[in-house]
C-alpha cells in the first residue's frame, strides 16, 4: 500500500475498529474482574499461536482453528466480564501480522456466510413462532367467550 489515501483509510478503518472495541466494552454494562489484567499474557502468546496456525496446513483444519481461535477468544472475554466480541477482534488483530493470515480469512469467509445465514433463518423461525402463539392465544380467548 504505497498510496497516501490508501493508508489514511486503513488508519481509519483501525481507529473505528478500536472505538468499536471501546464501545462494546464499556456497552456491557458490568464492570470486567480482575482476571481480565491476565489477558494482557495473549500478546505473549502470539508466536505459539501463530505456531500452531503453521501447523495446521490447508483446508478443514485451518477453518477448524480460525473458528477456535474466534469463538475461544470470545468465550474468554466472556469469563472475565467484557464482551465476547472485542475477544473475537483481539484474537483477530493477534493473528492478523502472520503470512497465513489471508488464507484463513478467505476459508473462514464461507463459515461467515454461513452463520449469518443460520442466524438470518433462526430469527425468521422465531417470528413465525411469536405470531403462532399470538394466533392460538387469540382463538383461545375468542373461543372461551
Amino acid at each position: 500500500m504505497l498510496s497516501l489515501h490508501g493508508r489514511v483509510a486503513i488508519g481509519i478503518l483501525i481507529i473505528q475498529d478500536v472505538a468499536a472495541a471501546v464501545f462494546l466494552a464499556v456497552s456491557a454494562g458490568k464492570a470486567p474482574t480482575l482476571w481480565a489484567l491476565l489477558l494482557m499474557l495473549l500478546v505473549p502468546l502470539r508466536p505459539i499461536l501463530h505456531a500452531m496456525l503453521v501447523r495446521e496446513g490447508h483446508g478443514e483444519l485451518l477453518a477448524m482453528y480460525g473458528l477456535l481461535l474466534a469463538l475461544g477468544g470470545a468465550e474468554l472475554f466472556e469469563l472475565v466480564g467484557l464482551k465476547g466480541d472485542v475477544g473475537a477482534l483481539v484474537v483477530g488483530v493477534l493473528m492478523a501480522s502472520h503470512s497465513k493470515s489471508e488464507e484463513l480469512a478467505k476459508t473462514l469467509w464461507v463459515s461467515k456466510i454461513f452463520l449469518f445465514w443460520v442466524s438470518s433463518c433462526r430469527s425468521v423461525f422465531q417470528v413465525i413462532q411469536r405470531c403462532r402463539h399470538l394466533r392460538s392465544v387469540y382463538l383461545l380467548r375468542r373461543w372461551c367467550s
